[in-house]
């Protein structure tokens, strides 16, 4: 039986460019910004690479709160409803929640445009 592709593994950060007009404001539209935003930047994404779009803080006393993925799935279905081919498989984009190390204080959501 032929593995499974594992795509993850193969992709680079993306590295925004500060020196140029349309990256100025990239990297704070993916945090900060709107649903517009994140399209925007995702839209211009290279393939191959991914960027960090949403993030939770937790406190010392949420660890059930750090299994709760449903903010993050919330996002992902507004990134579908503005247009996005996100999900798994075959999709353009694909995306990531890594559950976090036991003292880390955030879960981030991954997403990477596949190849």
């Amino acid at each position: 039986m032929a593995e499974k592709e594992r795509v993850w593994y193969d992709l680079r950060p993306h590295k925004f460019r500060f020196d140029s007009p349309e990256g100025i404001d990239d990297s704070e539209d993916l945090l900060l910004g709107g649903l517009e935003d994140k399209v925007k930047v995702l839209r211009r994404l290279p393939p191959g690479e991914y960027v960090v779009v949403a993030q939770i803080y937790y406190g010392e006393d949420q660890d059930l709160k750090r299994l709760d993925t449903s903010a993050f799935q919330n996002g992902i279905e507004l990134l579908r409803g503005a247009g996005l081919d996100i999900g798994k498989g075959d999709a353009e984009y694909g995306y990531r929640m890594p559950i976090p190390e036991k003292d880390a204080n955030t879960r981030e959501l991954i997403v990477f445009r596949r190849k």
